[in-house]
């Protein structure tokens, strides 16, 4: 039994279908959810470039903001959050264990420039750090989903 979902999100399509499933397996297992958006932030990207920080911050605060809302729509409970970090990966590990979850459920796939192209290489280097299970949705809207 799943008792603690951490749902992570970047608004990419893949990312969509990942909140997409994890919200249908949390409202059927009643389970708790935490959203999560990591930026991926360096201190010279912000000494560089601080309002374009704070405003990818406010685009991450969105995503975050409406998978809470979809959460609540459907009767479940949700809290989010938005994280800097150099390497998001291990930040995803760190909140996962933070908050004891059972479960993470990501894109297998993002929106960072040619890492997108690749095979997630965030889902990747998540499987190897987290402490729990990593579930990342393929195509759901055509059925598959890839574990």
């Amino acid at each position: 039994m799943i008792s603690h979902m951490l749902i992570c999100t970047d608004g990419s399509e893949y990312s969509e279908g990942a909140v997409r499933e994890g919200l249908r397996l949390a409202k059927k297992q009643q389970t708790k959810v935490t959203a999560l958006t990591v930026i991926d932030f360096n201190a010279e990207f912000d000494a560089l470039a601080p309002n374009l920080l704070e405003k990818m911050e406010e685009e991450a605060a969105g995503h975050v903001r409406a998978v809470k809302a979809k959460a609540e729509k459907e009767g479940i409970a949700c809290e989010g959050m938005v994280v800097r970090s150099e390497t998001p990966y291990l930040s995803i590990a760190e909140e996962a264990a933070h908050r004891a979850a059972d479960l993470i459920v990501m894109g297998r796939r993002g929106k960072t420039g040619l890492k997108r192209l690749l095979v997630g290489s965030v889902a990747k280097r998540t499987i190897g750090h987290a402490p729990c299970n990593l579930q990342c949705p393929g195509d759901t809207e055509q059925g598959r989903t890839c574990l």
